[in-house]
């Protein structure tokens, strides 16, 4: 499963594991995707999405919006 939020500026690879060391998650936040308008977790739990969000919010000031796995891009 993937946990996916609005990608902003502040929201990067290294903040996002840091978020997740906060949270407390179970799973590993080492593998951060991007897509889209979109950074997730690709071994995230979308359960752990509040928890996150609240993380991030002591973290980085504001609370980011969760979203739905943005499409994949074609690769035709």
């Amino acid at each position: 499963m993937s946990l996916w939020f609005r990608r902003v500026q502040r929201l990067n690879t290294a903040t996002m594991r840091e978020i997740a060391t906060v949270a407390g998650v179970s799973w590993s936040a080492e593998s951060i995707v991007y897509r889209g308008n979109g950074i997730g977790y690709a071994d995230g739990d979308p359960a752990d999405a509040t928890a996150i969000q609240d993380a991030a919010e002591s973290k980085i000031g504001f609370r980011p919006v969760k979203i739905d796995a943005p499409p994949q891009p074609d690769t035709e």
